[in-house]
């Protein structure tokens, strides 16, 4: 299964010796590459990976599956930057290439232009996860995250959104897209549908609308019913007035307790979930 959003980069100011200049443009593949790399999620010794490492990487064992005809051992991960000009950096280094064949290779819904322009593979350790980062445009980068297991992708998805949305270029924070689909094995159709959480006041609302709605409710009544507002009313009646009491008491905790549960939720989305995942409804109808 693979996980599939965008980000989009900002134009930043650039630097001539130590003085910023008018000219604005996007951040290059090399600071996107050293941004990766201060994650520490990428692949070591390049040279020494081969197509059936990353086949076994991405669930497939058949050892027999044959090499890439994309070979070329000109570059090395270390002099790939130095031995480019003008900032055409890794999507032209035929390594990077030969290692994206067999992560393409599950994905079906990638069109071949798309693979061509595939400036860095790395690898989530703690979740087994590999991911590729593909630029088509200089404004907005694609990520794409690939694991069998459908847990382990959601969790390296939400480790990487917690990176990025923390993570800044030049200066400049990174605008995440707000929708993160996850496809089938093998397939092209969506099964899952994720949101990033950004205001987890609202995210708290929707999902639990019926308890924000009684403990609106319950909140009014409790105010509306206090018995300092009536005491003058009941003042010859006592059992009226001791009803009136009863029933604000009730109200009041239920308001008390129902604010508790949703502050509860709230703390919840704020710092432990980042994405409410959500099955399509393709999915839903089979």
């Amino acid at each position: 299964m693979r996980a599939v959003f965008s980000v989009d980069l900002q134009e930043v100011s650039d630097w001539q010796g130590e003085q910023t200049t008018s000219h604005k443009s996007y951040p290059s593949d090399e600071d996107l590459i050293q941004l990766f790399d201060d994650f520490g999620w990428g692949l070591i010794d390049l040279m020494r990976i081969e197509n059936r490492d990353i086949m076994a990487m991405v669930g497939d064992r058949d050892l027999n599956t044959p090499e890439s005809s994309i070979r070329d051992t000109s570059l090395s991960p270390a002099n790939d930057l130095a031995n480019t000009s003008n900032g055409a950096v890794r999507h032209f280094s035929s390594l990077h290439l030969r290692l994206a064949d067999p992560i393409f290779a599950q994905m079906p819904e990638v069109a071949a232009a798309e693979r061509s322009r595939a400036i860095y593979i790395g690898y989530i350790a703690s979740e087994q996860t590999l991911f590729v980062v593909i630029r088509m445009v200089p404004s907005v980068i694609t990520l794409r995250l690939l694991h069998r297991e459908l847990e382990r992708l959601q969790r390296a998805t939400t480790l990487m959104i917690q990176r990025l949305s923390q993570a800044s270029l030049r200066g400049q924070t990174l605008i995440l897209s707000p929708v993160i689909r996850i496809y089938e094995r093998r397939f092209d159709h969506v099964i899952i549908n994720g949101w990033i959480i950004t205001n987890p006041l609202r995210e708290v609302i929707r999902e639990h609308w019926v308890d924000a709605i009684v403990f609106a409710v319950a909140l009014s009544l409790a105010i509306v019913s206090l018995p300092n507002f009536y005491a003058g009313w009941f003042s010859e009646n006592p059992i009226p007035f001791g009803m009136l009491e009863r029933f604000n008491t009730a109200v009041s905790t239920t308001a008390l307790i129902l604010l508790i549960q949703l502050c509860g939720s709230y703390f919840q989305f704020k710092r432990t979930r980042l994405i409410n995942w959500m099955v399509s409804r393709r999915e839903k109808s089979y």
